[in-house]
């Protein structure tokens, strides 16, 4: 498996930085392409597996000074599969972080 990923990031929130701010929010957009090769079988190619996919990703993400929220959700804009081999939808990816 090979893939690129791209990303951009703006601050949404606040839009001005003062004294007791308690967090910001983000909003970003992501590209990721990723190539997945076939699969073997007795060493030949599963005709039904590898793929190439392009997804955008809208991004939101709040952070504190101890903790991160994240969310996006993966758009496949391109999708190249090989035989009957399945596409995706979407995919909705979700992340908290603790700071230490």
């Amino acid at each position: 498996m090979s893939r690129l990923d791209l990303s951009v990031q703006r601050r949404l929130w606040p839009g001005t930085l003062g004294e007791g701010v308690p967090g910001f929010l983000y909003g970003g957009l992501e590209a990721n392409l990723i190539h997945v090769a076939k699969d073997q079988v007795n060493g030949i190619d599963d005709a039904n597996s590898g793929r190439t996919t392009l997804f955008l990703t809208p991004t939101v993400q709040y952070v504190t000074r101890s903790w991160v929220l994240e969310a996006g959700v993966q758009i496949p804009v391109s999708q190249r599969m090989n035989g009957t081999a399945l596409k995706n939808d979407y995919i909705l990816t979700t992340g908290f972080r603790l700071n230490f």
